[in-house]
């Protein structure tokens, strides 16, 4: 007959390597986690997004766009937008080359523009006609206005032959009826906007901020941010508070009242 002690070293023995077992299993699913956020969310990413190359130089092709997911932005009028990005070649190609079309694809980057799509007559907008870096967009409905804002640039301000976002960034906002496209141009570089619109009983409402205005976000000349609004029918835009206001809170900081 087995002792109780002999039981007992047995039940210890095997508690034991179950709990070096769940152990194990925890280690490795963490690793497996710290992995997975370290290719997902550490994952270097290449800033180098859009060639500009000199005028002067021979006219190849760098990169081969490349179209992304449409997306429904207006369920009413049945509105699409098709994103485009670009793959990058490996080694650019001379435009009148015969191997054009076997590109190789290297890394997908930033937008570089956009097709709007009008389900309902099926008509299609190539909406920029410059080359353009697009960081971030959205739709923004306004009375009987839709518009694609967004930041970005078309302009190589560091020039160095590529539009990345260490250029200065600007805020543009594209009318979808007019089909004409604005760009504001502020001091220092575009970082962000906020539309201030939530959804509500299937309606999209605008919180403190009119319909037709954005708040936009700018870097200033001593750090931080500077804050704009913008009229999107009339173009006009103003700071969200006057330098005068700004020299005030700076002198009730530094001398206490």
């Amino acid at each position: 007959m087995i002792s109780f002690e002999k039981l007992k070293r047995y039940n210890q023995a095997l508690n034991a390597i179950i709990g070096t077992l769940i152990v194990a299993m925890v280690l490795g699913i963490g690793l497996k986690i710290t992995v997975d956020y370290i290719k997902v969310v550490l994952r270097p990413q290449n800033q180098k997004i859009i060639v500009a190359p000199n005028p002067s130089e021979p006219a190849k092709r760098y990169s081969k766009i490349r179209l992304e997911p449409p997306r429904l932005v207006d369920e009413t009028l049945r509105l699409f937008v098709i994103p485009v990005s670009q793959n990058k070649l490996k080694r650019p190609v001379q435009l009148e080359s015969e191997a054009l079309l076997a590109s190789s694809r290297h890394y997908s980057s930033h937008l570089n523009n956009m097709v709007i799509y009008h389900h309902r007559t099926q008509e299609k907008d190539i909406m920029l006609k410059d080359r353009t870096l697009i960081t971030r967009y959205a739709y923004k409905k306004s009375n009987q206005s839709s518009y694609i804002v967004f930041i970005g640039t078309q302009d190589d301000s560091n020039q160095n032959n590529q539009l990345d976002e260490r250029d200065k960034l600007s805020f543009f906002y594209y009318n979808i009826q007019s089909k004409t496209l604005n760009e504001l141009r502020l001091e220092h570089s575009v970082q962000s906007f906020q539309l201030h619109e939530v959804l509500r009983d299937g309606q999209t409402n605008t919180r403190g901020l009119y319909p037709n205005e954005i708040l936009i976000e700018s870097k200033s000349k001593k750090g931080g941010s500077v804050y704009h609004i913008l009229n999107l029918e009339t173009g006009n835009h103003r700071p969200l508070l006057a330098p005068e206001t700004l020299n005030e809170l700076q002198k009730i900081l530094d001398l206490g009242a």
